[in-house]
């Protein structure tokens, strides 16, 4: 599939999700889009990173 240029629908759906809180030009006058978009960023993504995060923060160097 890369061959085509065509990605995993899991990553085009991350895309779309994050396109559409940038562009929505109000996201708080849509709980919708926050229920559908940024709900499963929190989830999934943001709160991967910010484990990551974490855990580099309290390793000491």
């Amino acid at each position: 599939m890369e061959l085509l240029g065509l990605r995993p629908p899991e990553e085009l759906l991350l895309v779309m999700r994050v396109l559409a809180l940038f562009v929505c030009p109000d996201p708080g006058r849509h709980p919708e889009l926050l229920r559908v978009c940024l709900s499963p960023l929190q989830r999934g993504v943001l709160q991967e990173t910010t484990t990551m995060l974490l855990r580099q923060s309290l390793v000491r160097p």
